[in-house]
């Protein structure tokens, strides 16, 4: 199959429209790679802004969203490729960089969805329901799926049970304290 370059209007069309087929013709691109974490960290920083209460603490709050998305993003490429490694894949870090950037596309969408949506439907569930579908499109759902097999060269099988091990275990962090809390009475 060719590889299709990312200035192509089809490749962005494809990417929402049958992302299997977009990842596998793309080709891993340093500036791509630092634009799409660039996107997630000011996505991310945008929605402390708009969501924040206190203005004496807006800097320090931006300050820790911009490094704190920054690390946990590395570190969990990090993790990912180590595990990686260890189920028999045999790609190069920086082209599992290239596609979990790709991975992250679908999670500043549905930020930026909730963030528009957010003075109209102050709900926090609805905003739950729209992180739930950025987390199955795209970190650590299907994108991540695809970054695995495409970028990692993992076997498809592996990396579907990998991403299905990662969102049970996110599930149950992120529902923890609601268990922990029905239980403690």
């Amino acid at each position: 199959m060719n590889k299709q370059p990312i200035k192509s209007i089809q490749f962005w069309i494809d990417l929402l429209i049958q992302p299997g087929k977009a990842f596998s013709v793309f080709v891993p691109n340093f500036w791509l790679t630092i634009l799409l974490i660039l996107v997630l960290i000011v996505i991310s920083v945008l929605r402390v802004t708009i969501t924040a209460s206190e203005p004496g603490l807006m800097l320090p709050a931006l300050l820790t969203t911009a490094f704190g998305v920054l690390t946990v993003w590395i570190s969990l490429c990090l993790l990912f490729h180590a595990v990686s490694l260890y189920l028999g894949a045999e790609g190069k870090f920086f082209d599992f960089v290239s596609y979990m950037a790709l991975a992250s596309l679908p999670v500043s969408l549905m930020t930026l969805v909730s963030l528009i949506l957010y003075q109209p439907f102050p709900i926090g569930w609805f905003h739950t329901l729209i992180g739930l579908v950025g987390m199955v499109w795209g970190w650590p759902g299907y994108f991540t799926y695809l970054a695995l097999v495409h970028g990692e060269k993992l076997n498809p099988r592996i990396a579907g049970i990998f991403v299905v091990v990662v969102m049970i275990l996110i599930s149950f962090g992120w529902f923890l304290p609601a268990i922990v809390s029905l239980f403690s009475n």
